[in-house]
C-alpha cells in the first residue's frame, strides 16, 4: 500500500514538473507575441516552441501506437484548430468588419471572412509572399498543424529500422532546404523540423534519470543552454519556427535543445521543493485552450486602437510590458474556468 501511494506520488510531481514547464512555455508565447524587446525575444525564442514539441514527444509510447490511436490522437489535435478558425471568422465580423463598417462606411464582412477561411485553409503562421501578393496567416495556431504533421512523423520514424533521430535529422534538414524554394501549406515544413524536436523528446525520456543523477553532465547541459543564448543575442539571431529559420544549422537544433532540457531539469528540481505551483499549475493544464483562444484575440483584437491610445498618452514604450501582462491574467482567468468547466473533452492535446 505505501509502494503504491509513493508511485502516484512520483507521478504526480511527475505531470507537475511538465505542467510548470508548460507553462513557462506559454508565458513566453504570451511575451514574445506582446514584442517586448527583440532581446527578450531572442533568449525567448531559444526554446519556447521547441519545448512544446520535445515535451509532446517525452509523452509518446515507446511502442508502435495503433493506427486507430493515432487517429484518436490527431483528431485532438486537428478539433481544436477547426474551431479556432472558425471563431476567428466569426469574431472578425464583430471586431474587425464592425470597426472598418463605422470607419469606413463599406460593406466588408465577406472579404474578410474570406480572408479568415484562406488562413483556416492554407494554415500558415505567417504572412507568406506568393505571385506578386501576400498570403494571409492563421497565427500562432499554426503550432497545432505542425504538431500533427510531427506526431505522424514520429510514428513513422518508431516504425523504421533505422535510426529515429537521424532520420528526423535527414527530413528536418531538406524541410529547411526546401523552404528557401518553396513553401508547403498546412505547416508542414514546420512540422517535418519539429518531427527533430519531438524526437528527441522520445529519446530524452528513458535517458531522464540518468541525466538527472550526473551533476556534471547537468553543469555541461547549462553551461551550453547559456552560452548559446548569449552567442544568439550578441549576434542578435535566433531560430525561427514558424519560418523555418535556423541561422546556425545544427547549432541551433544542439543548442535549443540544451535550452529545452534546462527548462526541464528546473521544473523538475522546484517540483521535488514545492509540491503546489498554485497559478501556473492550472496553465500549464489547459495550455492547448489558451494557444486557441490567444489565438482568435492575437488575430482579431483592436490593439492597434489601444496602441494610439498610448502614442496619444506618450507611453509607447509600455505599451508591449502592459499587453503582455493583460494576456498572462487573461491565460490565468482562463485556466481557472476551463478548471470548473469540462473542456478535456475538445482540448486534450497532449503538449
Amino acid at each position: 500500500m505505501g509502494e503504491k501511494i509513493e508511485s502516484e506520488t512520483q507521478s504526480l510531481k511527475r505531470l507537475q514538473y511538465l505542467d510548470l514547464a508548460k507553462a513557462v512555455g506559454m508565458l513566453c508565447v504570451l511575451i514574445g507575441h506582446s514584442f517586448i524587446s527583440e532581446k527578450i525575444n531572442t533568449v525567448i525564442y531559444a526554446f519556447h516552441m521547441p519545448l512544446f514539441f520535445f515535451i509532446s514527444g517525452y509523452l509518446c509510447k515507446p511502442q508502435k501506437v495503433a493506427l486507430k490511436k493515432i487517429n484518436q490522437k490527431c483528431g485532438h489535435i486537428l478539433v481544436p484548430y477547426v474551431i479556432t478558425t472558425f471563431f476567428t471568422i466569426i469574431l472578425s465580423l464583430i471586431f474587425e468588419s464592425g470597426i472598418v463598417l463605422v470607419k469606413d462606411h463599406k460593406t466588408v464582412f465577406l472579404p474578410n471572412m474570406m480572408k479568415w477561411l484562406e488562413a483556416g485553409g492554407l494554415g500558415l503562421g505567417y504572412r507568406a509572399d506568393y505571385r506578386g501578393g501576400v498570403l494571409p496567416s492563421i497565427g500562432p495556431v499554426w503550432f497545432l498543424l505542425a504538431l500533427f504533421w510531427a506526431t505522424l512523423l514520429l510514428e513513422a520514424y518508431k516504425r523504421l529500422h533505422c535510426s529515429p533521430i537521424i532520420t528526423s535529422i535527414i527530413v528536418g534538414v531538406c524541410s529547411i532546404v526546401s523552404f528557401r524554394y518553396f513553401f508547403l501549406p498546412w505547416s508542414i515544413q514546420e512540422g517535418m523540423v519539429a518531427s527533430v524536436f519531438m524526437t528527441l523528446g522520445y529519446i530524452y525520456r528513458p535517458k531522464e534519470n540518468r541525466i538527472k543523477n550526473q551533476k556534471a553532465l547537468r553543469i555541461g547541459i547549462y553551461g551550453f543552454a547559456i552560452l548559446y543564448i548569449i552567442c544568439c543575442l550578441h549576434l542578435d539571431k535566433h531560430i525561427d519556427m514558424v519560418k523555418c529559420e535556423y541561422p546556425f544549422g545544427v547549432i541551433d537544433i544542439l543548442g535549443t535543445t540544451m535550452c529545452v532540457i534546462t527548462v526541464l531539469l528546473i521544473s523538475d528540481m522546484l517540483s521535488s521543493k514545492y509540491y503546489h505551483y498554485g497559478a501556473l499549475d492550472i496553465v500549464g493544464k489547459h495550455t492547448m485552450l489558451i494557444l486557441c483562444i490567444h489565438t482568435i484575440e492575437f488575430n482579431v483584437f483592436p490593439w492597434y486602437i489601444i496602441s494610439k491610445i498610448f502614442n496619444i498618452l506618450e507611453l509607447d514604450r509600455w505599451f508591449g510590458p502592459t499587453q503582455a501582462l493583460i494576456r498572462i491574467i487573461g491565460a490565468m482567468l482562463i485556466a481557472k474556468m476551463a478548471e470548473r468547466i469540462d473542456l478535456q473533452n475538445v482540448f486534450k492535446g497532449r503538449y
